[in-house]
């Protein structure tokens, strides 16, 4: 009922048929073992359309669990994202950790900026404090280690008390969302936007998801003007009314980075360019690292 309520607001219609469904649609935590059994007694006939496709390893206790008994069981696959690529090193390919059999490239970033389907941007880089040289690098995400970085984030740095200046004084007014490290930081943070007048939200993975949903319609309607996150809503997530995104959370996963920064570039009415305020030295860590700005052409391997 809550997912119809939702189509009808969004869409004008709900999507959903249960008289005769052909198609299922679940994240990789709703879908059940009995649902998985079921696909796989359908074997080819099944076809799996996977988002966020990066995700897909043979390992993933998450994804794997799914898409390895269906792929054995013959089922065929699609497999979208906009970052073909892991911090970890693991491949995507069959012949690696994943499930890919060829990678097909679409337009790239730079290519939708220019035909409208995607907004422009502008970079912002205030010097910040933020010392990275004795946090460690984990050998299993290939990104910070995340208990190092919240200690630096939330104790070694300003970043805080100065994510908010920034903001106001860069693009006071506009819509955001702030990507920090850790559920408290978000919070803390959340709660210097308000001290500053700026109508501010936290949300993390224990925030009910009527809460969630309410956040991002005020947002729309102008009412809230920031939501501040812990990688809650990195990816998968479509805002158009988001006209800024500020990075209060450093990061070595270039496909993490890359779809943080996206959150911002949904064209709307009235948007010439996305606001991207960089607090920690992403943008910079990144083009020093041979990955150039965010819509340089990149060479994608499923390997």
């Amino acid at each position: 009922a809550y997912a119809a309520q939702l189509h009808i607001e969004n869409y004008g219609r709900c999507f959903r048929n249960t008289i005769n469904p052909t198609v299922f649609v679940g994240s990789v935590q709703s879908v059940k073992e009995h649902d998985i059994k079921r696909f796989v007694a359908m074997g080819s006939k099944v076809t799996v359309i996977q988002d966020e496709f990066h995700h897909a390893t043979k390992g993933s206790k998450t994804w794997g669990r799914i898409l390895t008994p269906l792929d054995e069981a013959g089922a065929r696959g699609l497999g979208p994202t906009a970052t073909p690529c892991r911090s970890d090193g693991q491949g995507l390919s069959r012949e690696t950790d994943g499930y890919g059999d060829v990678i097909v490239e679409g337009p790239t970033m730079r290519d939708l900026i220019r035909k409208g389907h995607l907004s422009d941007y502008r970079i912002f880089c205030p010097p910040t404090d933020i010392d990275l040289s004795l946090v460690h690098i984990s050998q299993r995400t290939g990104d910070f280690v995340e208990k190092e970085l919240k200690s630096e984030v939330g104790k070694g740095s300003k970043i805080v008390g100065e994510i908010v200046s920034h903001y106001l004084q860069i693009c006071p007014g506009k819509r955001g969302i702030t990507f920090t490290v850790g559920v408290d930081t978000a919070e803390e943070v959340a709660e210097q936007y308000r001290s500053m007048g700026v109508p501010a939200v936290s949300l993390s993975g224990n925030t009910p998801d009527a809460e969630r949903v309410q956040a991002i319609r005020d947002l729309k309607a102008g009412k809230l003007l920031m939501i501040v996150n812990d990688s809650l809503i990195g990816e998968g997530v479509d805002i158009p009314a988001v006209e800024v995104v500020l990075f209060a959370r450093p990061t070595q996963s270039y496909s993490l980075y890359i779809q943080m920064f996206g959150r911002a570039l949904r064209p709307s009415e009235g948007k010439t360019h996305a606001f991207i305020i960089d607090a920690v030295g992403n943008v910079q860590r990144f083009i020093s690292l041979g990955r150039g700005l965010p819509d340089t052409p990149q060479t994608w391997t499923l390997d």
